[in-house]
This record gives C-alpha cells, sequence and structure tokens, in this order.
C-alpha cells in the first residue's frame, strides 16, 4: 500500500500503484490480452514503452491498451 506522501503527489500515487500490481499479474500465470484505463499519462506512458519489454522478457503477448471511452467523452 501506498501513501500520497511517498510518492509526491496523489497522481504519482496512483502509478505506484497501478505499475506494481501491474507487474505482479505479469508474474502470474495470467494472460492479459488488453487493458483499459483512464487517460492517466504516466500510466499509458509505461504501457506503450516498459509493458511491452516485460512481456517479451517474460514470453507472453503484447497487451493491448485502451482508453475508458466516459473519461475521453468527459473531456
Amino acid at each position: 500500500m501506498f501513501q500520497a506522501n511517498q510518492a509526491g503527489s496523489s497522481s504519482a500515487m496512483e502509478f505506484m500503484a497501478f505499475q506494481k500490481a501491474f507487474t505482479y499479474l505479469l508474474g502470474t500465470g495470467v494472460i492479459i490480452k488488453a487493458f483499459i484505463s483512464d487517460r492517466h499519462t504516466l500510466i499509458a506512458k509505461w504501457m506503450r514503452e516498459e509493458c511491452p519489454k516485460k512481456c517479451k522478457d517474460l514470453g507472453k503477448p503484447v497487451i493491448d491498451h485502451f482508453f475508458d471511452l466516459w473519461h475521453i467523452a468527459k473531456s
């Protein structure tokens, strides 16, 4: 569990929690084909740049990343 004072902001805290949880899931036997998130910029960047590397290293398929339509329509 993270607290905002550990990450510097609630946005950074959200990314840290996402990264830890997603890395854990990639280490299990679960095959993730797609991931849908809000438009959090750090998560989008991680999914675009780091996730394909981790998937390749673990012998898993690359995960498609989509944005939640509700968040897109809201902005």
